[in-house]
């Protein structure tokens, strides 16, 4: 996949962009019932093991610099801004339990289920190319083409970003709701399989 070859596709009409927000609002409300459980014991684990809030929101900005708060679960200690990793937030590293929060921004309207990668500061050179280069407009999701090849993490080298900005150019330029299955389908297989 190379940056050139992306197809000259308009931003997603009113019908996609409805379709896109209504299989949004099923699944994540769906799957906060479902996963609520979860959440409750996940909350209960956090006040025990440390003082501090049980929630926190953290800055990240979408490929267009505009910012989300994402919500996630304290996984350090209050006030620590350093590698003081509580006990939970050693299980919520390693099981990806964080990501369920943020079924609340895409309730809001914020993200989608599945969409190109936040990013944590703004100056981030992929934010910057892929303004450039893409043609169309969607959220950014909890998943993604770009986490399903192994470019989900943390942006390290150059060569890294710039294979997660060819899948992420890839997922805006050619998004279909049967895309959107496909990953997350591809997430669960690649979750299950760490179990």
């Amino acid at each position: 996949m190379q940056l050139e070859k992306i197809n000259n596709h308009t931003a997603l009409c009113l019908l996609e962009r409805g379709i896109k927000r209504a299989f949004d609002v099923i699944l994540s409300g769906a799957g906060l019932v479902v996963f609520s459980p979860t959440v409750l014991a996940v909350s209960i684990a956090i006040k025990l093991d440390s003082r501090g809030p049980i929630f926190i929101r953290v800055t990240r900005y979408d490929y267009e610099n505009q910012i989300v708060q994402v919500l996630k679960f304290r996984s350090r200690k209050a006030d620590d801004t350093g590698s003081h990793v509580t006990r939970a937030g050693h299980i919520l590293g390693r099981t990806g339990i964080n990501e369920l929060l943020q079924l609340f921004n895409v309730l809001r309207g914020e993200m989608s289920i599945v969409g190109p990668h936040l990013n944590a500061t703004r100056q981030n050179i992929l934010q910057d190319k892929i303004r450039r280069l893409s043609r169309r407009q969607v959220k950014p999701g909890i998943i993604g083409w770009a986490q399903v090849h192994g470019y989900g993490g943390e942006t390290g080298s150059t060569e890294y970003m710039k294979q997660r900005i060819e899948y992420d150019l890839y997922y805006i330029e050619n998004w279909s709701l049967l895309l959107d299955v496909k990953i997350i389908f591809a997430t669960i297989v690649a979750k299950g399989s760490y179990v």
